[in-house]
């Protein structure tokens, strides 16, 4: 059994999957800044393990990494739009390598200020225009097409760099049956990420400098 998350995220999330739902269970995960969809992700070992995937990525390269790694599996979509908190367009801002020689858009955002720390420690970022979408025109009742109706998204994991307490809010957890949910906070805020999840049922059963990591009750 192979897991990738930063802090091994994915590995307490499909134990409690394992422990709550049974062995067999198959579900849907939703992963927002999916990425290259291997490196640090939170996704990979759900679909190596039959759940079907739901991937979004802005990124150019890691995208093209993603659509490599997975164009021939038909149980995962993968959706190359930025998320944000309305339609149009965007400079987006690619980052180069962060932690290896390999790793590609790992702190990437469409947030000029949210680059300035990683630019500082030496990050190179490439910029670019990106068309984005807000969650309901992706996933509700504005889709483009991309999923049927009345999907249920199981596992739900949000790294979208600076922007994720507001994709957050977009979400109705309950509509789309969300069990679990893993959203990056980097140590910030935390209280209004607790008090957004529990408005929709869910408890806080982790945190780490990064991530937290909401259950249903």
């Amino acid at each position: 059994m192979n897991f990738y998350g930063q802090n091994l995220e994915d590995k307490l999330v499909f134990n409690f999957f394992q422990e709550n739902y049974g062995t067999d269970f198959k579900g849907n995960v939703l992963d927002l800044g999916a990425n290259d969809g291997v490196f640090l992700s939170n996704s990979r070992c759900f679909i190596e393990n039959g759940w079907r995937g739901f991937l979004v990525e802005a990124g150019r390269e890691p995208f093209k990494r993603l659509f490599d790694l997975y164009k021939n599996n038909t149980n995962v979509q993968i959706i190359n739009y930025a998320i944000s908190t309305e339609n149009g367009v965007a400079t987006f801002y690619e980052s180069g390598s962060l932690i290896s020689e390999t790793d590609c858009g790992l702190v990437s955002s469409i947030i000029p200020d949210e680059t300035d720390r990683w630019r500082k420690a030496g990050t190179r970022f490439t910029s670019y225009q990106v068309e984005c979408k807000t969650f309901e025109t992706l996933f509700g009742n504005g889709n483009i097409n991309l999923i049927e109706d009345d999907v249920k998204f199981d596992f739900i994991s949000i790294d979208i760099e600076g922007m994720d307490y507001q994709i957050l809010t977009q979400i109705d957890l309950t509509k789309y049956g969300c069990k679990c949910l893993c959203v990056e906070f980097n140590g910030i805020d935390k209280q209004k990420y607790v008090d957004y999840a529990g408005s929709h049922g869910m408890v806080l059963i982790h945190e780490n400098p990064e991530n937290l990591i909401f259950v249903n009750k």
